[in-house]
């Protein structure tokens, strides 16, 4: 299981296109000596089949299974390469700088090479080299059948038509637009676009695809310096979160989010996404499926709520320390994670057909997540330049099972990516049993972060505050201080396992009785009461071993 999956990573060390999760065999690699060349940016077309490359000295595409070349081009400043929705078309881009001399020899300025260009794909010709002088709206958009392209220049909306990518066909003003993006899906496309305030309400607006960029729908709001738009996969649905920066009522630190809802089926059918907690929107996430979207929201604790189309509330969890939610590429498994400072890289695996948890574990210091296409294994990875020490990935089940690790003492990680590929059968999701249980509980207790002192060599710290009389320092504790320490110590850990356990219990008692009274019980308060029966033969163990 899980063979043929392929991922490529990068960082200092170079890069490598490896096949394989058990023992990685390599495809292609190249060692880079950071001080020389490094690989800039790589990427994997949409369906798998190409990977493409830049390590400094040329821009390559290569068969991602067999590693055989396609093409390289001698472009060493590429810092960005997408594909068109069919891989058909590659594009690269540079930024838009000078490099040397500002002057030309008749003491003339001189202006940037254009920087983004077009290429056939697989035979590398090269179709049109264009100016893309802004970073933040470099990126052009295809439609799903890849006859139109669109890019925006300044106000302008440009159209370009049957892969002529010199020359716009025609041009649309849309004042002051800041960002867009274009449906996927073959059917009646549709093209989004968010406007800001200035003196006036910032706008998000829906249009049609058509060469007039024809209104639909608009929606306005008063609290909104940017959005993130985030079609499903059909295109038939469009999530917006509006948020503002600076937070008038001064409740939160991160500012004010909305979230909205459009659908393309009903023109000017939009909502306000209900959510039931005050504070920022954490993360918001499509199925694969299309049917359904999570969010995690609110002031920690958060909340995770699961939404259908028409803003009907499907699940919701407790509240915890989550900040992250993802779905595997089957939309059966939803696992929701708390990363960076919020619980030291604690992830939660929830069955969504059954609704119940299926295991949770912890990953400390995790930078980025994301699902094998299987929909079995995950990959987290620390990365700089986020974190700079520790750097590594590893690769599990959905069960909490180390499948492969790999660590970088020396050298940074930078990034790590999956191989797309066709979707993968639906799998029957094994539930975890009462062992398994209790190595996850295990697995999140040995995943508390780690200081810096962990890493230090035993002994190479000393009890400073207790005071040591001149004539006894340095010389060696005696055999029964020690055992009498030791015995104290273990003595405290398991009478910190008993009043734990003991805390659970009552919280089960405190269930039970509720339940008794006629209140109903979330899903996971069901899941604690199903485990007293452990609970207690765990107590029973402990207190015979202090009775001893």
């Amino acid at each position: 299981m899980g063979d043929d999956l392929v991922f490529a990573v990068r960082g200092s060390f170079g890069y490598s296109l490896q096949c394989g999760i058990k023992s990685p065999t390599e495809v292609i690699s190249e060692n880079l000596d950071p001080k020389d060349s490094s690989c800039r940016c790589f990427t994997f077309s949409n369906n798998g089949v190409y990977f493409a490359y830049c390590n400094s000295n040329s821009t390559t595409l290569v068969e991602a299974s067999t590693g055989r070349k396609c093409f390289s081009a001698d472009l060493g400043k590429t810092q960005c390469i997408i594909f068109s929705p069919k891989d058909s078309f590659m594009v690269t881009y540079e930024p838009y700088v000078i490099y040397g001399s500002r002057k030309n020899s008749d003491g003339s300025l001189k202006t940037p090479n254009p920087n983004l260009r077009f290429w056939s794909v697989p035979n590398g010709e090269l179709l049109a080299t264009v100016v893309a002088d802004k970073q933040a709206v470099w990126k052009p958009y295809f439609s799903a059948d890849e006859s139109l392209m669109l890019r925006v220049l300044g106000s302008e909306v440009h159209f370009f038509k049957n892969a002529n990518f010199a020359k716009a066909s025609h041009k649309v003003v849309v004042k002051d637009i800041a960002a867009f993006s274009i449906s996927p899906g073959t059917a009646m496309p549709h093209f989004a676009c968010f406007i800001p305030s200035k003196n006036q309400p910032a706008m998000i607006q829906l249009r049609s695809l058509s060469d007039s960029l024809e209104v639909l729908f608009s929606k306005a709001s008063f609290t909104c310096d940017r959005c993130i738009m985030n079609w499903n996969s059909k295109g038939n649905a469009l999530l917006v979160t509006a948020s503002v920066d600076v937070d008038k009522s001064n409740k939160s630190y991160y500012g004010v989010s909305h979230l909205y809802c459009l659908l393309t089926k009903s023109y000017g059918d939009c909502f306000n996404v209900t959510l039931n907690k005050q504070g920022p929107v954490h993360c918001v996430q499509w199925a694969p499926n299309s049917k359904e979207f999570c969010v995690c929201y609110g002031f920690m604790p958060s909340k995770v709520s699961i939404f259908n189309t028409r803003g009907d509330t499907v699940w919701e969890l407790s509240e915890g320390h989550r900040n992250e939610v993802y779905f595997n590429p089957q939309s059966t498994i939803l696992v929701t994670c708390g990363f960076g400072n919020i619980a030291s890289g604690k992830m939660e695996f929830w069955n969504l057909e059954t609704r119940s948890e299926i295991g949770a574990f912890c990953a400390p210091h995790t930078t980025h997540f994301e699902w094998a296409p299987d929909g079995q294994h995950i990959c987290t990875s620390t990365t700089a330049p986020r974190l700079r020490t520790d750097n590594g990935f590893k690769i599990w089940t959905y069960r909490g099972d180390s499948v492969y690790e790999q660590k970088y003492d020396r050298e940074e990680l930078w990034e790590i990516k999956w191989r797309p590929c066709a979707a993968y059968n639906k799998f029957k999701i094994e539930e975890p049993n009462r062992e398994q249980s209790a190595t996850n509980a295990n697995r999140i207790n040995d995943g508390k972060a780690k200081t810096p002192f962990d890493n230090l060599p035993k002994g190479s710290l000393t009890q400073t505050a207790r005071y040591v009389p001149p004539h006894l320092r340095g010389k060696p504790q005696k055999e029964e201080e020690k055992g009498k320490k030791e015995t104290n110590s273990e003595e405290t850990d398991v009478g910190k396992k008993i009043r734990t356990l003991q805390k659970k219990l009552d919280d089960i008692s405190k269930l039970k009785a509720k339940r008794a009274a006629g209140h109903q019980l979330e899903l996971n308060q069901m899941d604690k009461i199903r485990n007293e029966e452990r609970l207690l033969e765990e107590m029973e163990r402990l207190t015979a071993m202090v009775n001893c």
